[in-house]
């Protein structure tokens, strides 16, 4: 009696105790690992959007940014440059113009100094280049070569193709890699398309300038500038000395002993017209 008692208090106490929950009964489940590599993962997705988005925009505002003018603060810096070695020259005694155009150097083979002048070398001399720029005659075909890729060009910068535009000017270079108005072009284009030909560019076209600076001062047929081409001597007059192109008033062509004489009329600030000549070799 007294264990059958004792086993109903034992019942009675059980039925008494409050039931257990279904969420404690079930054993906990470990997260799965994948969960968090997935999330991790996507963190990661997410970040390299954001850099890649990031660096997008700030490769197109230093674009935009950054003027188009024939790379104008490089191109200012080499100017500057130049003039400076001007002045270091007048400052030790070297007085005498240079007189370049004139006593050209004749070279056997000008094939290894014009890939010198196409790759940039700095190395060459004043008189090398002087030589590259005016011993080069036209070739059978340049006028017609020439005469087609330069409009080439000129169409695919008014499409906004400036990668093609950029090719073709390229490919005019390396037939004649002293062509001013190729290499005015190939400045603009490989500064838009952030070329690492860019500087090469700039330095070519500066030394260029350069040498037609001292091949005279311009002021009368006999002290006349000399260059190769019509394109080079307005290219010089504007790019180099700073001419407003529409100061340009008149540009005649006469027959000289030595080529033609360009005879440019040039208004300046105060109204007045001046002449400037220029020699074509």
């Amino acid at each position: 009696m007294k264990l059958l008692r004792v086993i109903v208090i034992l019942l009675i106490g059980l039925l008494m105790l409050p039931a257990p929950s279904v969420e404690a009964a079930r054993p906990k489940r470990k997260k799965a690992k994948t969960t968090a590599v997935k999330q991790k993962s996507g963190r990661k997705k997410s970040k390299a959007r954001v850099i890649k988005s990031s660096r997008g925009r700030t490769s197109t505002a230093r674009r935009k940014g950054r003027t188009r003018v024939l790379s104008r603060e490089e191109y200012e810096a080499r100017r500057a440059e130049l003039r400076e070695q001007d002045s270091i020259r007048l400052r030790i005694g070297g007085t005498r113009p240079l007189d370049m155009g004139q006593n050209v150097l004749q070279v056997a083979n000008i094939e290894p100094l014009t890939r010198r002048f196409s790759n940039a070398d700095t190395t060459l001399t004043r008189k090398e280049i002087e030589s590259l720029y005016f011993i080069r005659r036209v070739a059978e075909g340049d006028s017609i070569f020439f005469g087609q890729i330069l409009p080439k060009v000129d169409t695919a910068i008014a499409k906004g193709h400036y990668a093609d535009a950029l090719r073709t000017a390229e490919k005019g270079l390396l037939r004649n890699p002293m062509h001013i108005g190729l290499l005015k072009r190939a400045c603009d284009l490989a500064e838009h398309e952030d070329s690492p030909r860019l500087d090469g560019y700039v330095w070519r076209i500066s030394e260029l300038f350069y040498l037609i600076q001292h091949t005279g001062d311009g002021k009368t047929p006999a002290t006349a500038l000399r260059v190769m081409e019509v394109d080079d001597a307005i290219l010089y007059e504007v790019l180099w000395l700073d001419t407003i192109q529409e100061r340009i008033m008149e540009r005649r062509l006469s027959p000289s002993s030595k080529g033609q004489l360009l005879t440019l009329s040039i208004r300046d600030p105060k109204g007045q017209i001046y002449k400037k000549y220029y020699r074509i070799e």
